[in-house]
Order: structure tokens, then sequence, then C-alpha cells
């Protein structure tokens, strides 16, 4: 099991982790092999959030980039 953050790594990807296929597939299970889960960290956190953003748009998002388990 893996989990998230919700940083930006601008040499990587414009999008927090939690929501970067580019680091959460092409980097994590890609490159490195990973095969567990991926876990977000707490999606009431203010790096998670983003203004007029549903929760159930914000989770299509998170599926689509590679999450398995959202935290509330």
């Amino acid at each position: 099991l893996v989990m998230t953050a919700h940083v930006v790594y601008p040499a990587l990807d414009d999008r927090p982790a939690t929501q970067s296929s580019a680091i959460l597939k092409t980097l994590l299970r890609d490159d490195m092999g990973f095969e567990g889960v991926v876990v977000t960290d707490s999606l009431q956190m203010a790096g998670a959030k983003e203004a007029g953003v549903t929760e159930g748009e914000m989770a299509v998002r998170l599926l689509h980039a590679g999450v398995d388990l959202f935290v509330d």
C-alpha cells in the first residue's frame, strides 16, 4: 500500500501527486513496478480540494489518475 500526497512535483506534473497519472501510473506502476494499492491522503485537506469541483468529479479524476482507495 502506498499513500499519495497532495503536493506538486513540477518536474513530473503540474497537478498534485494524488491527481497525477504521470506519477501514479507512469512512474509508480510502470517504471517502478508497484502492484499494490494506491490510497489518497485525506480528501478533506486543503491541498486536495478545488473550487467548483464536486466530490464526484474529484473521485472520477482520482480513479483515472490511478488511485484505488479514497480517504475522506
